[in-house]
């Protein structure tokens, strides 16, 4: 899948010239000066039509699929944009080298009435999972009980990501074959007019 990017182009003027019947300065030479001004950004007119929008959704692969056959059918190409949302905050102590040294932490706790879960990192290491809070209130709560009994710990965003494809823009006859596609195909997908 390929993402359409659009640049604006940059333009500098040669030289700096008087403008006609203007009167030369004493001294001046018959050439004017070279300067250098500021770049001038040119920006692309808006190009009309339709786009669009298939998501949000959770499921990346279904939508891939989907964008695949919109590139092979109609030969468009889709933007994929990512949102995050927070869903939850999960309390963590750690990490700690040894497993041993692990276990022996998750004991000290659960007698304390702070039960955890016990996760090996990808780098060896362990942590102790304390569980995932939907309010950071309780999640702060459970972090400050732990740190009382002399052990760090942090309290992480669990965040999810959404997905959205964009299309366009298309003109109408090019939206309504697409629409029809993903209609049968059972997409959800809005149109909007980029007039």
């Amino acid at each position: 899948m390929a993402a359409a990017v659009v640049l604006g182009a940059w333009a500098w003027p040669k030289t700096a010239r008087l403008p006609p019947g203007a009167p030369a300065e004493a001294g001046s030479s018959a050439r004017p000066a070279p300067h250098t001004p500021a770049p001038v950004k040119q920006t692309p007119r808006a190009r009309s039509g339709y786009w669009i929008r298939l998501g949000p959704t959770r499921d990346l692969k279904t939508l891939s699929r989907t964008a695949g056959r919109l590139s092979e059918r109609y030969g468009i190409l889709g933007r994929v944009q990512t949102t995050w949302t927070v869903t939850g905050y999960r309390v963590v102590s750690g990490p700690v080298r040894m497993r041993r040294a692990a276990e022996e932490r998750r004991r000290v706790l659960a007698a304390s009435g702070l039960a955890a879960d016990l996760r090996e990192q990808p780098d060896g290491s362990y942590v102790l999972e304390f569980g995932v809070f939907q309010e950071t209130t309780a999640a702060e709560r459970v972090a400050r009980a732990v740190r009382s009994r002399g052990y760090g710990t942090s309290v992480e965003p669990v965040r999810t990501p959404a997905y959205a494809l964009t299309v366009g823009p298309l003109p109408e006859r090019a939206v309504l074959a697409v629409a029809r596609t993903l209609r049968e195909a059972g997409a959800e997908f809005t149109v909007v007019s980029g007039r």
